[in-house]
């Protein structure tokens, strides 16, 4: 079927004869400028790319290279429909490594396949498992999507050919058959797996398909690449705009007789409005170089290098200067019990678990490890595993090649994650700014909710949801809970009536009374999931009406994946040296805004490098009255909860620290899974292939539970 609509309610609206606009119209002008963009770029995901080979750039290794783009939005606002567009860019196998074979061989620093061992293939799945390859060795061309690497050659792999003459067939190998079949002599290689009917083809006979942008897992896979890639995707205000003019003045000639077609037109400039600054609140122990506001005197901890790399003498340094740097934060860290190295075969992380478990046997109240690690991959999830699941000590762990070059402010900002880990607190804000808002802030709990969803090529199955809650009257102490649902494709928690409830009782625990006053800030809802958001608010007032039968619910749904950017028409600074982003508190509640929702748009940290990115926050249930809880009231609510992140010192960050830290907390938990996965050498998909959903679940929540003993530390900082 197909559903014809009337266009002339975007006329009648702009006329003002309408009062609203179909949510159709907005859809239906992006569609049109999606079909504009794909005459000139290349369309990835949500995005389109300029992915011509002299546009490319290079990228940090041989085999990665980067594209420049942007991505697009069609929005209802005050002044009508309205073009965002925001630059992007990605990574992309580089279009010069064609075959599979060369791909490994440079993911793996040039080695020969033939040498590759378990941890060469590791790291080579990383980043090979879900891209696209062909054969041609059959006469014509077959697509397949990779599975990964095995650890079996050719020779080794043996299978059931089935032949005319023989009932029960021939049992031959990978390199015997393509021999007979094909007359080709494989090489001495790992063979790949693929996806779907799994078939095992020899490495040397698979081609690279043309264009295949790496998701963010594969770019997370090594160091270098995210580094650089926001260094070639950080511009500056008037670089940026200067590059969004030039893409919104190349659309109307994309396709001109489409855009006549529809009598489509638009103004290229930037919107120029004027936005308001909050006054930031009055902070303790904020600056850089202050004492932490309050620590855990004599924390018994201790250090230990698992890499061979990082000696004795390595691990002596780093120790004395812990504990001397330490001091000018009034943090102490006299009580150091032990100095150990013991180098960990990458190919047997079993033994991290070993090492934990001796350390835990001779340190038995340890409630800190610094951790040296090697350059491993899943050796940082198995110390997580063990430290936050199995043995109840806080991990700090350190890249031991960074460790050993340490430079200015490295371990500076390394104790402001562990003074938080220990269940201290490196600044606040004053109660006196608290008590200036229309609640009690002694009686009030702030959350924050956020989803992990597992990527195609990961070897997740289910998504895990962490709920934050804080439990002292500063918000600045905050215990966790933690759950894992089925894959869905929406973003609705299923679970977190319970959850609430958790945290409730960890709260009354701590203050001997329930919150009177819920705020609960949800983040990675879309507009168009509302919906499902709904759904959440009846479960939290579940949850608090049999705690609080007359408490009062806030809830804000936070967007960080929105196109809208602001900058200073008149910049600010020195001549010598003007300043073109806004301050931090900068706050937008008209002219951008959907007039169909309660929203505004907060900038509440300022940016050093790059263009400043607000956040837009759409508010969807509000218990108060109105008048008295009004919209400056929440602007300045929000805008003090950016603030005393444990990671960050001398200002606020870019969104609330609850948010921040049940993003920290969920990617916490799927890590935990993951160490736990490869510690039972389970295979990707094991884990769901029970009768029953309920024991998926149960097997799941087993696997992301805290001990209890950091329960109400941020563990995940």
């Amino acid at each position: 079927m197909v559903q014809q609509i009337d266009l002339t309610h975007i006329d009648e609206y702009y006329k003002m004869t309408a009062s609203d606009l179909p949510e159709v119209m907005r859809h239906f002008m992006e569609l049109l400028f999606q079909y504009c963009y794909t005459c000139r770029f290349f369309s990835h995901q949500h995005g389109f790319y300029d992915t011509d080979s002299s546009s490319l750039m290079r990228g940090p290794m041989e085999w990665v290279k980067f594209a420049s783009g942007f991505s697009h939005g069609v929005c209802l606002t005050e002044m009508g429909l309205s073009l965002n567009i925001h630059l992007k860019t990605s990574c992309l196998i580089s279009p010069s490594v064609d075959e599979l074979s060369k791909l490994v061989t440079l993911i793996a620093g040039g080695r020969d396949p033939s040498q590759f061992g378990p941890g060469d293939i590791v790291a080579a799945n990383k980043i090979i498992r879900g891209l696209k390859i062909y054969t041609t060795h059959t006469g014509r061309k077959t697509c397949y999507t990779i599975k990964g690497l095995t650890v079996q050659k050719p020779n080794e792999h043996k299978f059931t050919k089935k032949t005319k003459d023989q009932d029960e067939g021939q049992i031959v190998s990978i390199q015997e058959y393509f021999l007979e079949k094909y007359k080709v002599r494989v090489q001495n290689y790992p063979l790949v797996s693929t996806v779907g009917k799994e078939q095992f083809i020899p490495l040397e006979l698979c081609r690279m398909v043309d264009k295949q942008f790496l998701n963010n897992s594969k770019i997370q896979a090594d160091a270098n690449i995210p580094n650089e890639l926001l260094r070639v995707s950080t511009h500056k205000p008037l670089i940026y705009f200067d590059k969004l003019s030039k893409i919104s003045n190349q659309i109307p000639s994309l396709s001109p007789e489409l855009m006549s077609e529809f009598k489509t037109d638009f103004f290229t400039k930037p919107i120029r409005f004027t936005g308001r600054v909050l006054d930031t609140p009055r902070q303790m122990n904020a600056q850089r170089m202050e004492p932490f506001f309050r620590s855990i005197p004599k924390t018994p901890w201790a250090f230990v290098s698992l890499d061979i790399n990082f000696n004795k003498p390595d691990v002596e340094n780093i120790v004395s200067e812990l504990v001397t740097t330490a001091k000018r934060y009034k943090l102490d860290l006299s009580n150091c019990r032990n100095k150990i190295v013991t180098p960990v075969n990458p190919g047997n992380l079993a033994q991290v678990d070993l090492i934990f478990a001796k350390i835990k046997t001779e340190i038995p109240d340890l409630k800190l490890l610094f951790v040296a690690l090697p350059q491993c991959a899943g050796m940082y999830n198995m110390v997580k595993f063990c430290g936050d699941q199995k043995y109840g000590f806080a991990t700090q762990c350190l890249n031991s090649m960074k460790a050993k070059q340490r430079g200015r402010g490295y371990l500076d900002n390394v104790l402001l994650k562990v003074n938080g880990k220990i269940g201290g607190q490196n600044s606040i804000i004053d109660a006196s700014e608290w008590k200036k808002l229309p609640f009690d802030h002694a009686k009030t709990m702030v959350c924050g909710i956020d989803v992990n969803h597992p990527g195609q090529t990961e070897r997740i199955e289910s998504s895990i949801a962490a709920v934050v809650g804080s439990y002292d009257d500063l918000f600045t102490l905050y215990t966790a809970s933690i759950c894992s649902q089925t894959k869905r494709c929406d973003e609705e928690i299923t679970c977190l009536e319970p959850m609430i409830t958790e945290l409730l009782d960890a709260y009354h625990q701590r203050n001997k009374f329930y919150p009177q006053t819920l705020a609960v800030f949800r983040d990675g809802v879309s507009d168009g999931q509302f919906q499902y958001a709904e759904k959440e608010i009846k479960q939290i007032r579940t949850a608090f009406r049999k705690k609080v039968p007359k408490g009062k619910i806030i809830f804000i749904v936070v967007q960080k994946g929105h196109r809208t950017r602001f900058v200073l028409s008149k910049p600010s600074g020195p001549n010598d040296r003007p300043v073109y982003n806004v301050p931090s508190g900068t706050v937008v509640d008209h002219t951008i805004v959907d007039p169909s929702q309660h929203m505004f748009f907060l900038n509440s940290h300022f940016s050093q490098l790059g263009t400043s990115r607000p956040m837009k926050y759409v508010i969807l249930e509000n218990d108060f009255d109105k008048k008295i809880f009004n919209n400056d009231a929440l602007q300045k609510f929000v805008f003090y909860l950016c603030h005393n992140c444990t990671r960050f010192r001398g200002g606020a960050i870019a969104l609330p620290t609850p948010v921040r830290y049940a993003d920290l907390c969920a990617y916490r938990a799927k890590i935990h899974v993951e160490a736990q996965i490869e510690k039972l050498c389970m295979p990707r998909g094991q884990i769901i292939q029970g009768d029953y959903e309920k024991k998926l679940i149960d097997r799941l929540n087993e696997l992301v539970k805290i001990h209890q003993s950091l329960k109400r530390v941020l563990y995940y900082a």
